[in-house]
């Protein structure tokens, strides 16, 4: 299955690109990235790269949670992994 979604992703891709009206997950987490370096200057304490480093393993860990729980659903959750793949 995991080869038939990878697969199907490609072919999607190709076809149809990066589509401006969907909002890719890519953007989100760059949004957020941009959230979290304005608060880690204002914040100061730690240095940016320290803020980076704890934002990085938050954001790995929170994407890694979202895709988990969210290729789980049955019926549901191939369709998910292909748009993640996507």
């Amino acid at each position: 299955m995991d080869f038939a979604i990878a697969l199907l992703a490609v072919v999607l891709d190709l076809a149809v690109a990066d589509p401006g009206f969907l909002y890719h997950p890519v953007r989100a987490l760059g949004a957020l990235m941009d959230k979290e370096e304005a608060l880690a200057r204002r914040m100061g304490g730690l240095s940016l790269k320290w803020w980076g480093i704890l934002f990085v393993l938050l954001n790995a860990l929170g994407a890694w949670l979202v895709v988990r729980l969210l290729t789980s659903i049955p019926m549901l959750g191939w369709l998910f992994a292909l748009y993640f793949a996507y």
